[in-house]
């Protein structure tokens, strides 16, 4: 039997370890600190009774400008629709921060306080204090008035965990079973989306890529980190979460990643484990210094790139390297076997079950009545096959992005029968994904079909979404989160994505530091082991 490189890498061994690892590393640091244990449950307990209904007025309370103690001064609104849509959007560099998309979530109460996603998303400024700013350097930092946000941060006030794809469920179960309450919780990010991009949107005049202006920008993702974190210590929430950030943003937040992987070829073994348990009980100046700020993590997606991965002899006796010609210059990767399976599968799909496949793009998808509403049914169908299935999205919410500047974003996948004719009709589409285009990247969103045809959903997924990349010239795909060995199959290699963690309770957050430290050895390692042994990278020696 022949097996993928991923279970060769024994991912069950890795996960099984790390597990119950971070079970042992709860226990022991509860006992360690159980002289505070207490007093902590208590108030988060306390806070939890009164803010899990996410209608109390203590997330109001937010709104204080922290003179004594900031630079910054800080302004959290209840909606989006309370922050003007061009302020939002001119320091947004991510289609997903887009205020449309954050204004669609909001509007039609996916992202809401009933739905546990309370939103307080913040306004960033500088200081008016006249001392403050003398004692500045007006060279080092764009000059804007203190009446301008500097930076915006998309923020929900959270009651679970469902709809993030970082996934902390461990920390929370193993949370309730120590006693400590671990909602609610802050979260900066985007509601149902697995996609990296700056979650501090930072003033364009700041965001620039001088020296003087990285410096500048540090600074405030520093101060917006330490801010979120007395907030959370004041108001008794258990912890703020950055999800999906830059590895800039994580950087400063958290880390940079050389620090936690000084020693990333090392593997755990049984001597390394109870030295690591060892210094749970007796850490180090540089360990209580680490793991009382924001922790930084990562994890594994796999993402495609319209770029050759090495270089390819030409006739012409030079070299081409740049993005693919077509798809068969893509396929050209693979090797004569894989290839020969691919054409293969394509044709069952094309030739023996007579499908058709359309890409609709923009405001073309509103030339075709009920089209929207059709996707919308195709989503809820993957919902609806799966035990673990999470309806996030309404109709509603489908129909408010195609009514909005957001159309120009939006890229439908449809897939139905040739003998439905050549005109398209909305109603002859069974199978399809809804896909977001953006910052030249094609990010796949949702799948599903209404009538189950074999290979489908990899021609629609993944061939046809590339081939499309290809053909347009975008330089990415992000197909989401899961199906990691599918994916890296058909060319998509893995990839690192970022967060960072603040836990308020002291054993739980040097519980999950020892956690996360484990968790991103292993995770940086696989990551290294799978680019080797990427099915689209060294072109030259997989096809002699």
């Amino acid at each position: 039997m022949q097996h993928s490189p991923l279970d060769m890498f024994d991912t069950r061994r890795i996960r099984t370890r790390t597990f119950l690892f971070l079970q042992t590393m709860l226990i022991l640091t509860t006992l360690l600190h159980k002289d505070t244990f207490p007093v902590i449950v208590t108030a988060l307990r306390v806070s939890s009774s009164s803010s899990n209904n996410m209608n109390s007025p203590s997330a109001a309370s937010f709104r204080k400008n922290n003179e004594h103690k900031h630079r910054l001064k800080f302004e959290i609104f209840d909606s989006i629709n309370d922050i003007n849509a061009h302020d939002w959007d001119k320091c947004s560099r991510n289609v997903f921060t887009n205020h449309a998309w954050l204004r669609c979530l909001e509007d039609s109460k996916c992202a809401s306080s009933a739905r546990g996603w309370r939103p307080q998303h913040i306004a960033v400024y500088r200081q008016t204090d006249n001392d403050d700013m003398e004692g500045s350097n007006d060279n080092n930092r764009a000059v804007l008035g203190s009446d301008v946000p500097i930076a915006y941060v998309p923020m929900y006030l959270k009651s679970h965990s469902q709809g993030e794809f970082i996934f902390d469920n461990a920390f929370a179960n193993a949370a309730h079973q120590a006693g400590i309450a671990y909602y609610p919780k802050l979260l900066i990010g985007v509601p149902f989306t697995p996609a990296t991009g700056p979650r501090v949107l930072l003033h364009p005049d700041i965001a620039s890529s001088s020296s003087e202006n990285h410096d500048e920008a540090t600074t405030i993702r520093k101060e917006i980190g330490t801010f979120l974190r007395e907030v959370a210590i004041d108001r008794g929430i258990s912890s703020v979460h950055f999800n999906f950030i830059t590895d800039d943003e994580a950087n400063d937040v958290g880390c940079d990643i050389e620090t936690m992987m000084a020693d990333v070829g090392a593997k755990y073994s049984v001597r390394s484990i109870f030295q690591d348990l060892q210094s749970t009980f007796f850490p180090s100046q540089q360990q209580q210094e680490q793991s009382d700020g924001f922790i930084r993590r990562s994890s594994i997606q796999y993402h495609w790139e319209n770029q050759k991965q090495q270089a390819v002899k030409v006739t012409t006796g030079g070299i081409a390297i740049g993005p693919y010609e077509s798809f068969e210059d893509y396929l050209a990767c693979f090797k004569s076997k894989r290839r020969i399976n691919i054409r293969r599968e394509r044709r069952k799909i094309y030739e023996d079950e007579q499908i058709r496949v359309d890409v609709i793009q923009g405001k073309e998808i509103l030339k075709y009545d009920g089209l929207v509403e059709r996707m919308f049914e195709i989503y809820l169908s993957t919902i609806e096959k799966m035990y673990w299935g999470r309806q996030y999205l309404t109709v509603e919410f489908f129909q408010m992005l195609a009514d909005s500047e957001f159309i120009d974003h939006l890229c439908f996948i449809c897939a139905r029968y040739r003998d439905c004719g050549e005109e398209f009709d909305a109603d002859d589409v069974f199978a399809g994904t809804f896909n977001v285009v953006g910052d030249g990247v094609f990010y796949g969103r949702y799948w599903g079909c209404l009538e189950e045809v074999n290979n489908l959903h990899f021609e629609v997924c993944y061939w046809k979404a590339i081939e499309h990349c290809i053909d347009t010239g975008l330089a990415k795909m992000e197909p989401g989160a899961g199906g990691g060995d599918y994916k890296f199959a058909r060319g998509f290699d893995a990839a690192l994505v970022h967060s960072a963690h603040y836990f308020c309770h002291q054993g739980l957050r040097s519980a999950a530091w020892q956690y996360i430290e484990m968790e991103m050895k292993e995770n940086v390692e696989m990551t290294e082991y799978l680019k080797a042994k990427s099915k689209v990278g060294d072109v030259k020696s997989k096809n002699t």
